[in-house]
């Protein structure tokens, strides 16, 4: 664990959307900030709508697409050079966690979902057992099993 820095103890507060960085309690009380260059509220929507316009753009989308699609294809490639040495490189840990693992499988099986049934004794326990619990918020209105 080298040139990891010391704990510089920062304090931050958000506002108005906006992360600040104080250098200790007191410039935290006296809300007088760390002088970092981060941009207003103003700044930041007009930048954020320069995105929003490229991603609308059909040229720029075209050319986006087609870039990812030749680098998933450079990908494939180098996984089928190199698949043999990486789980060579795999089987040779000696003991194997969830830190050194290097492969995630996020196969799942949709026979192992919740099915109509099951659904429905859930809804029903859940009814007999806290019908008051919110289940939906919407614009303000908390809406439980029994009603609002």
């Amino acid at each position: 664990m080298e040139n990891i820095p010391d704990n510089l103890i920062y304090w931050m507060k958000m506002k108005d959307g906006i992360i600040y960085v104080y250098e200790n309690t007191e410039a935290l009380s006296m809300n007088k900030p760390r002088c970092l260059p981060y941009p207003d509220l103003e700044t930041f929507a007009i930048d954020m709508s320069h995105v929003l316009a490229m991603i609308a753009d059909v040229p720029i989308k075209t050319y986006c697409h087609r870039r990812l699609n030749f680098l998933v294809s450079k990908f494939y490639l180098h996984e089928m050079l190199n698949e043999m040495a990486e789980l060579k490189e795999l089987k040779g840990v000696p003991h194997r966690d969830l830190y050194n693992v290097r492969k995630v499988d996020t196969h799942i099986h949709a026979a192992a979902c919740m099915n109509q049934k099951h659904l429905l004794d859930f809804i029903q326990t859940t009814y007999k057992t806290d019908a008051e619990g919110v289940v939906l918020e919407k614009v303000g209105l908390k809406l439980t099993q029994t009603g609002v």
